[in-house]
């Protein structure tokens, strides 16, 4: 890689291959560039000494020192008592050694913090750089000033994310008590091919006791990754052991073949009140699934599941099985083009569920051929789509029933119409019919054995800023006896309306759902919001307003006898700027039928350079009241870099010449 060296006064050796520089020197080479008041470079051994004033920069990463030394055949640097800034991190390392993408710190002092005096910092016995991937220490104290806090034999965290290394909160629930949560955020890469990430926790709950969190991400490559989530307690008021398991994986072994495997399981239902919040778990189901599919041929698959799902009795309280499927196998041949325009697949499944009321499984077989048809643009304004399917149906109620179960076929039609009304996207239509039939036993079948038979029509469109939408539906399948009042309009569904503003400054938008058949508007919400014009940002606004008519039921019809009152709510959220240091949120929902006051909740954020401690005070609409102190670490400013003028500038006693930008 070629060298370019720069200085106010250069020798050159031809004999002995050397160069001598004084004054202003600049070398670069490929990202790397140093910059000194003295240099030496050997040739023949690639050796590069630079001395007084030294900063090297090589991508994101600058070396301070007054002497570096560097090798332009390895690109491999060495150099001590340095000083090191690698956004957002600032550090000072006995010693540095570099080599290739990797730096090694030898008990450095490391922070985010760019006061004088940092308002924390870590210490640790050596760091390892890994690019712009990750940072991994040993043996690491955290200080808060002089105070030592903390220990952790291994810290590791992504250079690529913001995340904060650690995170502490206090705070007061109803249900719970005063409590105390902590998180410890990791990055481990034990091997090459596996990446860990996560955070492991600690928390202590007055009324509960102390409870334990596992919560990280792993992956083998880009392609096969997982997570799981782990949390236990020992629940002190009822001593009794509580916990959740959640777990999801998929492996790709190459393009066309995967694995996944799914596990969501817990204790009890009251973990969601009682610890706050649980990411990703469903407090009313837990789930147990392993799938597995592959392609081939280029346009086939073939796919197989396992799974369990368990619900909440809420009567006895306890999970009961109600899906086992065990198993289902899937193949599908995907589009195959038989001739301009036209197009066939077919898809077969095969499914043994478990009925646990009768303590049996049944059968259920498939296989649906599929023709499909797609027109060119016609006019330049219309295109047409359509299908036609043949579905054959094989069950069997159980296993031990005698004989070979029952088949139905099925005929299933779709012819779709697009049509671009105003060019540009401004307004288009979209018509479509949907038609399914039986065709054997159709004895004793409602509608001579017809399943579906659905005129569905849409208008769409956007003019600048604004946007817009209305759909419904129209049920041709329904006889007169079945509708209501004998009137053609009980075809309809709902009209679904919905439109929006979007501006960079405000916004407001409405979604309305409205009763054909009684000319009544069922619900209708509205949302707006309003941010400060200035560059300061100095606040923003938002309200929404939700109303529901119960005069009619959900299908559009009067309600006869007694009925639910209507119900009109009220959201507001406002923050502001009260100054550099402190924002403000506060959020109210009103019931203004009730004329009642339900949720609320006032939030204060304070930036104290490089710490932000957020305060929290909220009542919920069950009327548990909870307030909240959180603490985390900021990273500093956007950095500003320039040629040091001396060996050490007095920034933080050991930074170089650095200023902040505001």
């Amino acid at each position: 890689m070629p060298v370019i060296i720069m200085g106010d006064d250069l020798k050159y050796n031809n004999e002995t291959t050397e160069i001598f520089g004084n004054g202003n020197i600049v070398l670069r080479q490929g990202s790397m560039t140093i910059f000194s008041d003295f240099i030496y470079i050997n040739y023949k051994s690639g050796d590069v000494s630079a001395e007084g004033n030294v900063m090297a920069i090589d991508a994101d990463a600058r070396i301070y020192s007054d002497k570096f030394y560097y090798n332009i055949k390895t690109q491999s640097a060495y150099t001590k008592t340095a000083h090191i800034v690698i956004p957002p991190w600032i550090f000072k390392s006995e010693k540095v050694k570099k080599e290739k993408e990797r730096i090694d710190l030898e008990n450095p002092v490391f922070t985010t913090c760019d006061k004088v005096s940092p308002h924390y910092r870590m210490e640790a016995a050596m760091i390892f750089i890994h690019g712009k991937e990750r940072i991994e220490a040993w043996h690491t104290r955290v200080y808060v000033g002089n105070i030592p806090i903390f220990y952790f034999p291994y810290y590791s965290q992504s250079l690529e994310s913001s995340k904060d290394p650690f995170e502490f909160k206090v705070g007061h629930n109803d249900d719970i008590g005063f409590y105390f949560y902590s998180k410890y955020y990791f990055l481990i890469k034990p091997f090459e091919i596996l990446a860990l990430s996560g955070y492991v926790g600690f928390d202590y709950m007055e009324k509960i006791g102390p409870v334990y969190n596992l919560s990280f991400t792993y992956g083998f490559n880009p392609k096969s990754n997982g997570n799981i989530a782990w949390r236990y307690a020992e629940d002190k008021t009822t001593n009794q052991r509580r916990w959740s398991v959640y777990s999801n994986y998929n492996h790709n072994f190459n393009d066309l073949t995967r694995v996944g495997l799914r596990i969501n399981s817990l204790s009890d239902s009251l973990l969601s009140k009682d610890f706050l919040a649980l990411d990703q778990v469903d407090m009313l189901k837990q789930e147990y699934y392993l799938s597995f599919s592959t392609s081939f041929f280029s346009n086939q698959s073939i796919g197989m599941d396992l799974s369990d799902v368990e619900q909440l009795n809420t009567t006895t309280s306890r999970y009961e099985t109600t899906s086992r499927i065990l198993p289902k196998i899937s193949y599908s041949l995907m589009t195959l083009n038989i001739i301009p325009f036209l197009y066939y697949s077919h898809t077969a499944n095969f499914e043994r569920i478990y009925l646990p009321l009768n303590n049996d499984y049944y059968y259920n077989s498939s296989f649906a051929p599929k023709l499909s048809a797609n027109t060119p643009k016609i006019l330049n304004f219309m295109t047409f789509s359509g299908d036609l399917s043949l579905s054959s149906v094989w069950k069997k109620n159980s296993e031990k029933e005698q004989g070979w179960g029952d088949n139905a076929s099925n005929i299933n039609t779709n012819e779709t119409l697009y049509l671009n009304i105003i060019q540009g996207g401004i307004l288009n239509s979209r018509i479509s019919h949907t038609f399914s039939k039986q065709l054997n036993k159709t004895e004793g079948l409602e509608y001579g054995g017809v399943t579906s038979n659905m005129i569905n029509s849409s208008l769409t469109g956007a003019y600048g800023i604004f946007s817009y939408n209305a759909s419904t539906s129209y049920n041709i399948l329904k006889t007169k006896d079945e509708l209501y009042e004998n009137s053609e309009l009980d075809r309809f569904s709902f009209l679904i309306l919905n439109g929006s503003i979007r501006h960079s400054l405000y916004y407001f938008g409405f979604d309305s759902n409205i009763s054909i058949f009684s000319q009544q508007v069922k619900n209708i919400s509205m949302n707006f919001a309003l941010t400060d014009p200035l560059k300061s940002s100095l606040w923003n606004i938002s309200a929404s307003v939700g109303f529901v008519n119960n005069l009619i039921d959900a299908s559009g019809h009067p309600v006869i006898g007694s009925r639910m009152k209507d119900t009109i709510t009220l959201n507001t959220a406002l923050t502001f700027k009260v100054s550099d240091i402190f924002d403000v949120s506060i959020y109210r929902y009103y019931n203004l039928m009730e004329k009642a006051l339900t949720e609320q909740s006032v939030a204060l954020t304070w930036y104290v350079h490089c710490w932000r401690a957020d305060f929290s005070w909220s009542t919920r609409q069950d009327n548990v009241s909870q307030f909240g102190f959180t603490i985390s670490i900021t990273a500093v400013p956007q950095f500003r870099f320039s040629k040091p003028t001396t060996a050490v500038p007095d920034y933080m006693n050991m930074i170089g010449n650095l200023q902040n930008v505001y």
